[in-house]
This record gives C-alpha cells, structure tokens and sequence, in this order.
C-alpha cells in the first residue's frame, strides 16, 4: 500500500503543481456547456496512455527507450506549440463573444464547440510522455527488488493524476458559473484570462523545449 499512496501523492501533485497541465483543461472546463468531468477524463485516459506506453518501451529493452527519449523534444515542442495556439483560439471566441461585440452584430461563439473536444486528448497523452521520463528512474530502481512494486505506483500515479484534474476541471466550470450568475463581463474577463494563461504557458514552453537545439 505504500507505493500505491506514494503514487497517488505524485499523480496529485503532478498535476497541481504542474502550469500546463492546468493551462491545457481550464479554458475547456470554463467553456464546457455541461459535463465538466469530461474533458479531464479525457485528459486523464490519454495521459495514463502516455505515460505507460513510454515507460513499457523502457522496460523492454534500451534501444526502444533511446528511440523514445530522442524524440521526447518534440513531444514537448509540439505540446507548447498547441497550447499557445489553444490560448490564441480562445481569446478569439472570446474577442466575438464580448457583450460590445454582439451588440454591434458580431457572432456568438459556441460555449462547447465540437472541435475542441479531442484536445484534452492529444494534451493528456503529450503530458504523460513528459511525465514518464521522471518516473523512470524511479520505476527501474523499484522493479530491482520488486518486480510487481512499479505497477503499484504507476496505478497510484494514473489515479491521483485522473482526481486531481476532475476536481480542478469541476472547480474551474463552477467558478465560470459563478461569475456568469454575477455578469455576463466578469464572465467574459475569466474567460479571456484562462486564454492568456494558455497563450503564455504554452509559448514559454514551446522555448523552453527548443532552447537546447538553438544553444547547440
């Protein structure tokens, strides 16, 4: 039972303290028309997915790890990439959602557009790639003595990760409710802010990944 708590705590943690996993969720959460769990289910199955499938490539043998590792930046290049442009997006549909905006005749965006829906997705299953080279190690040293003692773990981990995104995914779509009980522009501020937090999360780690290639 300790390794299993032990992963729950870092899958909670993993999440929480992480900025872009919580950038890629809260303005999906926001926007979600009903059902806020299920974006953050999404997210939760594609980053179990992730982050076993690396780490089972380990496991199996050291060439298939050393492929998998050297692609990890771009795993990580691209999950930046389409972070900042989900910021972009949002901020978009929010620029023609503002009350000002329809007033004058702009379109109303659409609070839980179809198109989004497979992102938390392909965001889940970026993260849990990243995540996997920091398990490893420990993972390996574990398996020495146990073989069965990173299954525990990693189940700890899949658990904690997939609760901790449903409770912030829940708390994120109850706060967009609350300011829209209050106005329809403190909405639109709270919307527009998850926007910029994606746009900056996303472009920070789009450099963050790529810097190692410009400084080489």
């Amino acid at each position: 039972m300790g390794e299993l708590a032990a992963g729950l705590l870092a899958g909670l943690l993993h999440v929480w303290l992480g900025a872009d996993h919580l950038a890629a969720l809260a303005p999906a959460a926001a926007a979600a028309a009903r059902r806020p769990w299920a974006p953050a289910l999404r997210w939760a199955l594609a980053h179990a997915a992730g982050t076993v499938l690396p780490l089972s490539l380990l496991l199996a043998g050291p060439p298939l790890a050393a492929r998998a590792a050297a692609g990890g930046w771009a795993a990580e290049a691209a999950g930046g990439a389409l972070l900042a442009s989900v910021g972009l997006q949002h901020l978009w549909r929010q620029r023609r959602r503002h009350p000002h905006a329809r007033a004058a005749g702009g379109l109303h965006a659409t609070l839980d557009p179809a198109s989004s829906r497979p992102l938390p997705a392909v965001f889940g299953f970026m993260h849990g790639l990243a995540g996997a080279g920091t398990l490893a190690p420990l993972l390996l040293g574990l398996a020495v003595a146990d073989p069965m003692r990173p299954a525990r773990v990693l189940s700890g981990f899949v658990l904690g990760s997939t609760g901790a995104m449903l409770l912030f995914c829940s708390g994120v779509h109850r706060f967009h409710a609350c300011c829209r009980s209050r106005s329809e522009h403190q909405a639109h501020l709270f919307q527009a802010s998850l926007g910029v937090l994606s746009l900056s999360v996303g472009a920070y780690w789009l450099a963050d990944s790529i810097r190692p290639l410009l400084a080489g």
